[in-house]
């Protein structure tokens, strides 16, 4: 309800990932294709599904709805994460 009371236009904003594509995950080429992280992959994708149920919901209303991914970056969530391997 809070955002219905915005004077301005309201807006969702979730933080997506590519791994959650099912799309990307079936290409080889993709630089994270032998990544295991299904449990991860899992909750993006899920994240995905809402986002677009929620543009269907709130876009009638004119609600903004953004699915963003920010890329490889680096942060705790792995050794891997590091500039060294490619992380911005």
């Amino acid at each position: 309800p809070l955002p219905s009371k915005s004077p301005h236009t309201p807006r969702i904003i979730n933080i997506t990932s590519s791994t959650g594509s099912v799309g990307l995950r079936l290409d080889r080429s993709n630089p994270f294709f032998w990544m295991k992280a299904d449990p991860y992959r899992v909750s993006k994708a899920a994240l995905n599904m809402v986002s677009a149920c929620q543009v269907v919901e709130y876009g009638v209303r004119w609600w903004k709805v953004l699915l963003l991914c920010l890329g490889f970056t680096v942060s705790n969530l792995g050794p891997s994460n590091m500039v060294e391997n490619g992380a911005r």
